[in-house]
């Protein structure tokens, strides 16, 4: 006897088969009967403005084209002069600690070291002209008075275009402010914080002729101030003259110096332990000072340039 070599399709299973496929083309007709006409909802603008001071629309940080922030392919960080101002950011310690990716260590009362990236930053640039700082042996301008900069750029990471051989941790670039205004202006700031700190700047700009193509700006600022530490007291003298000239109207000359004199008495060296040796904590009250009346820690930095 010759058995068939297929099975046929069970009565069942034929009636569900074309139940489902009957469903499935009905579906969409039922689904269009049951939706609703589309409704339309009213239009919705958004407006948005950039902060004019705080941000700058064209920089040659990174790259040194002159580019839009955006362009720019590497994290860049500026602090504008109208951030300086408003948030009291009187020296680069200030900048660098609000600035984002940058952190900070301190050996002492006088010395603070800036790292990006996990690495240590010597890198700095004066108007975009590269130079090297080491500040746990030569006080290293941590503590800059930002009184005769407009504006401090920091371009983490990697910067061979703006510096050379150089670590991936960022680089600094400080602009200075400049005599950009051939008509009188000047104005005088007094800040006064915690601890009898007590800053006073002065900044005056005029044309030096009557057509004003040669320009001076000269800025003066004086910082008096004690601390949280016994016996500490620092006074910072700052003085800057700049003269700008138009020789052609492409070319621009500058010429300028700045003097920055600081004297730090009861100033600290390195660090002291936080536990003893049995593992408990040292528990120093807050305006503790191991140094000496004696002690003191004065720098003086002088720049001139052209």
């Amino acid at each position: 006897m010759i058995r068939p070599a297929f099975r046929p399709l069970q009565p069942q299973r034929l009636s569900a088969a074309v139940f489902a496929a009957l469903c499935v083309a009905a579906a969409p007709a039922a689904f269009a009967e049951t939706v609703a006409d589309p409704t339309t909802l009213d239009k919705v603008v958004v407006k948005g403005e950039r902060a004019e001071g705080y941000s700058v629309r064209r920089t040659s940080a990174g790259t040194r084209f002159d580019l839009a922030p955006r362009e720019i392919p590497q994290s860049v960080s500026i602090i504008s002069h109208q951030r300086i101002e408003d948030q009291k950011l009187d020296d680069i310690i200030d900048v660098l600690g609000n600035t984002t990716g940058v952190t900070s260590t301190q050996s002492d009362s006088e010395r603070t070291e800036f790292y990006a990236r996990g690495f240590y930053i010597d890198s700095y640039q004066f108007d975009g002209l590269p130079t090297q700082m080491v500040q746990n042996w030569s006080y290293g301008d941590s503590g800059l008075d930002l009184a005769l900069y407009d504006r401090v750029e920091v371009v983490r990471g990697a910067t061979g275009l703006l510096s050379g051989a150089g670590n991936p941790s960022a680089s600094v670039n400080l602009i200075r402010k400049h005599a950009d205004s051939a008509e009188l202006t000047g104005s005088v700031s007094v800040n006064v914080g915690s601890w009898g700190r007590t800053r006073t700047t002065v900044d005056v700009g005029s044309a030096l002729n009557a057509s004003g193509t040669v320009r001076g700006r000269v800025i003066g600022s004086y910082l008096d101030t004690d601390a949280q530490m016994d016996r500490y007291n620092q006074r910072k003298t700052l003085g800057y003259a700049v003269i700008d000239a138009d020789l052609t109207p492409d070319t621009q000359l500058s010429v300028g110096y700045d003097y920055q004199h600081k004297k730090a008495s009861g100033a600290t060296w390195g660090g002291f332990p936080m536990w003893y040796a049995d593992g408990t904590a040292t528990n120093y009250p807050t305006s503790f000072n191991p140094s000496p009346d004696w002690t003191y820690w004065d720098t003086t930095s002088k720049r001139a340039f052209a």
